[in-house]
């Protein structure tokens, strides 16, 4: 899995089917959530310190 894609098709597993997450679907988030925080996240900081 990569990319927001698959993040929402993770939420339709998880919310539409009923189904619960596995490891590998907890270790797809947490990367995920690593990798959102190190590029967008900084990303937006850099721009928030130059227009502040």
């Amino acid at each position: 899995m990569a990319g927001s894609d698959s993040a929402k098709a993770l939420q339709e597993k998880f919310l539409n089917e009923g189904k619960l997450l596995s490891n590998k679907d907890i270790e797809f988030l947490e990367i995920w959530l690593t990798e959102h925080i190190l590029v967008a996240d900084m990303k937006l900081g850099s721009y928030l310190v130059e227009v502040m």
